[in-house]
């Protein structure tokens, strides 16, 4: 009796298993990330436009023109990879609504009040990216990802960094 009750434990353990494998293979949290990754250079990028568009500080301009880059060197870097390893997700073609409204505040921001706006918006924005970079990083699934995570992680740390120096000033 005993034996049969371990016996149908671990098959249930094992049916609970599979289903959780299953699900996790789905390329659902893979897709979460890549959606998430990729609104967030699209609003590092977007906004970045603008603050050459409209600021005039040389520190934030030199800042803005390094997020173009940066995040669109980061966004092809990962559509090469979802291509490449035909996984299961496909990057955002809008921003969300969140984004939507942090640009949408940058857009009507006046001129003085603009930079420091910009600089308020980018940390939250690279503070969000780094926790969902160094979740994926820790926990995802595609080892692919993972290691892209874990390289843009380093990369939106620097970015923090700056924008930490920038915040003081």
């Amino acid at each position: 009796m005993f034996v049969r009750a371990i016996f149908i434990a671990l098959m249930v353990f094992s049916a609970s298993a599979l289903a959780a494998q299953a699900q996790d293979s789905s390329g659902r949290p893979a897709q979460d990330y890549v959606m998430k990754a990729s609104v967030g250079d699209m609003f590092e990028i977007q906004s970045s436009r603008l603050a050459l568009q409209k600021s005039q500080n040389a520190g934030i301009r030199t800042f803005a023109a390094r997020m173009i880059k940066d995040h669109t060197a980061g966004s092809k870097q990962l559509k090469r990879i979802i291509k490449a390893d035909e996984l299961p997700a496909a990057p955002a073609s809008d921003l969300d609504e969140p984004h939507q409204q942090m640009l949408d505040r940058l857009r009507s921001a006046g001129a003085a009040d603009f930079d420091k706006l910009y600089v308020d918006l980018q940390l939250q924005a690279h503070q969000e990216a780094l926790a969902l970079h160094q979740s994926y990083a820790d926990s995802g699934l595609e080892p692919k990802l993972k290691s892209f995570a874990t390289k843009t992680a380093g990369i939106v740390q620097m970015h923090l960094d700056m924008l930490k120096g920038m915040h003081g000033s």
